[in-house]
């Protein structure tokens, strides 16, 4: 029920369009085909369910554990094939609560995704970004109803790459929002603390000079949607401490821990 409710609005999220209103907009993207699954998406999907929600299934263990290889060609749905199973991992880890000394409900990282080109990451990042939305638009939903299984912590997308796409510390985050808005002494910064194009939720456009910004005693960067009505649930009103949650500076990466986490092989390379 889970997988299958953040999948529906994963599709069903609005996108900003100015030549629709919104009713019709909803009516368009609500559509049966938009939140259906492929055979061979669910076929992987249920092959791998056991293994993820039993801790001593034999397929995990260190000895003989199995490393499943989805093969399928480009845009046949292969992205969205494991983005199903992520989806599940953060569900069944706040479900499960405490295993083996270990809570799942107060956070930690569930998910870890590597890519060899930063381009790529940057791509996946966006589409990740918008499942990472609908697992927290139903955290939230299912908290607010009273079930305390979910946990306090937000479902968060982390985004962990080289200094030259995104800042290594907030303060450095800091300085590229000065530049972005104009402020900055240095000339201007390749690294940006804002990796999305547009709201993953609403589709609203972003721009770092006017929806990013620092929060120094939090030491925090936060993203928030543009929707200047207020109907996105992620603009500042509707999620004021969070915003979009998504982290991709390197010294909150390493403090909050996100839940799914999308990396570059370099990257990994440093551990």
């Amino acid at each position: 029920m889970w997988l299958q409710r953040v999948h529906t609005l994963a599709a069903n999220r609005r996108r900003d369009d100015p030549d629709l209103e919104l009713d019709a907009a909803l009516a368009q993207f609500a559509a049966p085909e938009h939140h259906s699954w492929r055979p061979f998406q669910l076929a992987f999907i249920l092959m791998n369910l056991p293994a993820l929600a039993d801790p001593t299934h034999p397929e995990r263990t260190a000895g003989d554990g199995l490393v499943d290889l989805l093969f399928f060609p480009t845009g046949g749905g292969k992205t969205e094939a494991y983005l199903g199973l992520t989806a599940f991992t953060l569900a069944i880890r706040r479900l499960q609560g405490t295993v083996a000394g270990h809570d799942g409900r107060s956070g930690g990282v569930a998910v870890l995704m590597r890519y060899t080109l930063r381009l790529l990451t940057a791509q996946q990042f966006q589409r990740a970004a918008a499942l990472m939305c609908a697992c927290e638009h139903l955290r939230r939903e299912l908290l607010a109803q009273g079930d305390d299984r979910w946990g306090e912590t937000p479902f968060r997308l982390g985004m962990w790459v080289g200094s030259s796409v995104t800042p290594n510390t907030n303060i450095d985050a800091g300085y590229a929002l000065e530049d972005a808005r104009g402020q900055g002494r240095r000339g201007g910064s390749r690294a940006s603390p804002l990796q999305l194009v547009s709201c993953p939720w609403c589709g609203r456009r972003l721009d770092a000079g006017r929806d990013a910004k620092t929060d120094t005693d939090r030491w925090r960067t936060l993203v928030f949607c543009s929707d200047p009505f207020g109907a996105c649930p992620f603009t500042q009103a509707g999620s004021p401490g969070e915003g979009i949650p998504v982290v991709t500076v390197d010294d909150e990466l390493y403090r909050l821990l996100p839940a799914f986490v999308i990396s570059t092989a370099d990257k990994f390379a440093q551990l």
